[in-house]
């Protein structure tokens, strides 16, 4: 995606995590990229599962046989 925007193959993305997930890709091309600012803040990022689930941790999913 970023190395699409700074070689003109991409024109706009609302994806990308800032500053954490996407960084490093951002850092890489940023001198051919205009950011634009934010479109979300306050979002979350992870795994969660329904509150009827028995589960409190990764370990406790079962993987599909």
């Amino acid at each position: 995606m970023f190395q699409a925007f700074a070689n003109g193959e991409g024109d706009a993305s609302l994806a990308p995590w800032l500053a954490v997930t996407h960084d490093a890709f951002y850092e890489k091309h940023k001198e051919n990229i205009d950011y634009l600012g934010k479109n979300l803040t306050g979002a979350k990022i992870g795994m969660v599962v329904p509150k009827y689930m028995e589960i409190d941790s990764i370990e406790d999913i079962s993987p599909k046989e």
